[in-house]
């Protein structure tokens, strides 16, 4: 993880860049956390804006070793809203 943030591979293989903001919040499982909170290989959930492969994160949440989000299959990809009408 660099300073201003890190890069993740999703449950379908696509690697995506999540670069903080000036109010990133981050917690570990249900407590308030820093930065330094994520680490290689960590599961996390990312909330933020998107711009193709990158997600400007507003909230960073890692997720505990061993529990049921971080199994791959409990993992939606993203998938950006359409309005099909």
């Amino acid at each position: 993880m660099s300073s201003s943030g890190f890069t993740v591979t999703t449950s379908t293989g696509q690697t995506v860049t999540v670069s903080e903001a000036s109010a990133t919040k981050y917690l570990n499982g249900t407590s308030s956390a820093s930065a330094r909170a994520v680490a290689a290989g960590d599961s996390v959930l990312v909330l933020g804006t998107t711009d193709s492969t990158t997600i400007t994160a507003t909230e960073v949440i890692v997720q505990p070793a061993g529990s049921a989000a971080t199994s791959a299959a409990s993992v939606a990809p993203f998938q950006r809203y359409q309005d099909h009408r």
